[in-house]
């Protein structure tokens, strides 16, 4: 099974304040829109080989992130990695039967800024509260 990283998570209270950073620092980051919960949203700072950076923080600091609260309120920073599989089923499959707990594939989306449709599908490994805290999505 090939892996390569997808993307690199990092929270923080304020979405315009750590694409503001990354920018400073060379890595333009590019608004993404507000993820599927309607509670958190992101940014991207992108790189030619298709992985990225997630800018991730929630909409309203007084709402509570389904994911990351801690990072995000605590400008915690990086908080979770993904690796990209060519077959999700096969890779949750072949991990649960090494006795790594697996939640999915699970569908997502989110609307880009210019109305763009993105979908994918994640798999949760292990059983830490945040998803790609520890072992990758």
């Amino acid at each position: 099974m090939d892996l390569t990283i997808d993307h690199v998570t990092v929270a923080g209270r304020n979405l315009d304040a750590l694409s503001t950073a990354f920018s400073d620092g060379e890595l333009p980051a590019e608004y993404g829109g507000t993820h599927s919960n309607g509670a958190t949203h992101m940014s991207i700072v992108g790189f030619r080989d298709g992985s990225y950076i997630e800018l991730v923080s929630t909409v309203d600091l007084s709402t509570p992130s389904p994911w990351w609260h801690d990072p995000i309120y605590g400008d915690g920073g990086p908080c979770a990695w993904a690796i990209d599989v060519e077959d999700i089923d096969e890779a949750s499959e072949t991990l649960r039967d090494r006795g790594i707990a697996v939640e999915g594939p699970i569908d997502y989306e989110r609307e880009r800024a210019d109305g763009t449709l993105v979908e994918w599908e994640l798999s949760f490994l292990g059983d830490e509260a945040d998803p790609g805290a520890t072992l990758p999505s």
